[in-house]
């Protein structure tokens, strides 16, 4: 070995070593194996792909359309992971229907809106990256650069036939840097007359796809570790099944991660992210498996604070984190949400991250978060009105999260109770003394902006997505709102009232592993760790703490699943002996 090539690998070692120092972990668990080889594998193949949401089927497809095997690994029994059960919605600038209408989204300016709502306290537009980190506006680059060419080959392949979703605006539309606020979000064309939409429909479409594509599916079949051979590069995969049994997959071009976030694992949650989280709408095996796994092989971890966020009733979080749902969007007129000290804390009619991110206020003199819990006030009227909308149930009194009280008072009595019997879950959850005074103060004052039609305190109703959220044909007769605002209606004087205790908790986390450009995974050096690639909530996602529009996610997630597959595709072991 020349002296060179050898003082290369003893710093490859020192810094993987140091990520393992980081991590917690041994080098022992992560198996070496000759150059290019593994010995006696169960199952030999040229790509291994980890997860079968989004990032991961949508890897799997073009891995296999450049021509590669391709065997994919799902710990669950579920296929279609969490993305099965997202609306179902992807973000994608300049995609095939935009350029067909002749509607114009030029690069310059979306970057310049990524960038101001991702880094908006270093965004400077006349920056060569616009204020944000290089590696990161690279990111950023190549998501416009690649997304419609995603989309524009599932769809002409028939893999996943695309629309244009539902009007929603972007959730910054307001801000100029957003020159096209409408007509990015896309969604699945329903393959069927049976009403199916949403997150089920678009992984049905995208696993018939990767069926029909000869595709090797094995279930309930989870990570390990990975196999390295003496040059770092990642040539296979240990995993268990559901009987505990470990195979050796040998993995000739490299391993794909697409497996989900860590919103169900309590360690990686308490040491990264930090805040109360009290549920997830992640499936339960988003348990971060990719974190301990790639840092074992030195990579580089980011973002691991960060999430995307949403509300969810705190009631059904203290019986299972994995919540039935988020609570998405709350479009309801007569409503305003107070916190412990019964004050009107956030503009109600925000997007779900933006609301459950603010409920992390931290007040420095009372070393608290006020805002924690937010508690949902509204009257019979938006009780009728809503009837079914989450996370109002069909009849007023349908649901055992919701607290009543035919006064406000009475109310705010009753919802110290409910707190009480809480406790035993969650200590610290109480209401200020002065919560009842504040309560009747701050329904006072809400009516009155309710009645002037204009929110002084928070301006609800006053962006296109606020307005999109109260765009449904406006109630008529006995609840009509002839009102200036239609997101604005004043609580009836009299009760009955209702109240529901809001928590902050998680779509899923987007913290992890870095990768670069090619979605290859990035060890301590900034150097790709050959033959490790990402895409998904498992790894640092470009978006840092930011939720540019509904559909981000996904959109992000098989961008960069596209790129793995056709680059893991494209290695070649041998060639490289």
């Amino acid at each position: 070995m020349r002296s060179h090539e050898k003082s290369e690998m003893d710093r490859r070692k020192m810094l993987a070593t140091a990520g393992l120092a980081i991590a917690g972990v041994t080098t022992a668990s992560c198996r070496k194996a000759d150059k290019g080889s593994v010995a006696s594998p169960d199952i030999e193949t040229d790509v291994v792909i980890v997860g079968s949401g989004a990032a991961g089927s949508v890897a799997a497809l073009f891995a296999r359309q450049a021509g590669a095997r391709v065997l994919l690994i799902e710990k669950s029994s579920h296929y279609g992971g969490t993305s099965s059960k997202s609306g179902g919605g992807y973000w994608i600038p300049n995609h095939f229907l935009l350029r067909e209408k002749g509607i114009a989204d030029p690069k310059p300016d979306f970057l310049k809106y990524l960038v101001r709502v991702a880094y908006p306290a270093s965004y400077n537009p006349v920056d060569s990256t616009l204020g944000a980190p290089e590696a990161r506006y690279r990111l950023f680059e190549t998501f416009y650069d690649k997304s419609g060419q995603m989309v524009d080959e599932l769809h002409r392949s028939g893999a996943l036939k695309s629309r244009e979703y539902a009007p929603l605006p972007d959730y910054y539309s307001h801000l100029p840097e957003d020159k096209v606020p409408y007509g990015r979000l896309l969604s699945a064309i329903p393959s069927s007359s049976d009403g199916s939409s949403g997150g089920d429909e678009m992984m049905s479409q995208l696993h018939r796809a990767v069926r029909s594509a000869g595709i090797d599916i094995r279930m309930k079949t989870a990570a390990k570790e990975l196999i390295q051979d003496d040059s770092g590069r990642v040539v296979g995969l240990k995993t268990s099944g559901a009987d505990d049994k470990t195979m050796t997959i040998a993995a000739r071009r490299g391993v794909v991660f697409a497996s989900g976030g860590f919103a169900h694992n309590p360690e990686l949650l308490d040491r990264f992210h930090g805040k109360p989280v009290f549920g997830a709408c992640a499936l339960p095996d988003s348990t971060g498996d990719f974190i301990s796994i790639a840092t074992k092989a030195g990579a580089k971890l980011g973002n691991t604070s960060s999430a995307w966020r949403g509300q969810v009733v705190l009631d059904e979080g203290m019986l299972y984190s994995a919540v039935p749902s988020d609570v998405w969007f709350v479009p309801f007129d007569s409503m305003f949400f107070v916190n412990k000290y019964g004050e009107r804390c956030v503009n109600e009619h925000r997007s779900y991250h933006e609301r459950s991110l603010a409920q992390y206020r931290w007040n420095p003199n009372r070393a608290e978060y006020p805002d924690l819990l937010n508690f949902m006030i509204y009257d019979q009227r938006t009780a009728e009105i809503q009837a079914g909308t989450m996370p109002i149930p069909p009849t007023p009194d349908g649901a055992d999260y919701v607290i009543t009280g035919q006064t406000l008072e009475e109310l705010a009595g009753n919802i110290g109770k409910r707190l009480d019997t809480l406790k035993t879950g969650v200590s610290g959850l109480s209401l200020a003394p002065e919560f009842t005074s504040n309560l009747k103060k701050s329904f006072t004052r809400f009516n009155a902006f309710a009645r002037a039609g204009k929110d002084e305190d928070f301006h609800r109703g006053e962006t296109d997505l606020e307005q999109f959220v109260n765009s449904s044909p406006l109630p008529t007769g006995k609840w009509s709102n002839e009102k200036k605002n239609a997101a604005l209606y004043p609580l009836q004087n009299t009760g009955p009232y209702y109240c529901i205790i809001l928590a902050p908790g998680l779509l899923d986390t987007n913290g992890g592993p870095e990768i670069d450009t090619a979605a290859r995974i990035l060890g301590w050096d900034d150097q790709p760790i050959p033959g490790l690639y990402g895409a998904g909530n498992c790894i640092a996602s470009p978006a840092n703490n930011c939720y540019w529009a509904g559909g981000a996610t996904l959109a992000l997630a098989m961008t960069f699943g596209m790129i793995a597959g056709k680059n893991v595709a494209s290695n070649d072991v041998a060639a490289n002996r």
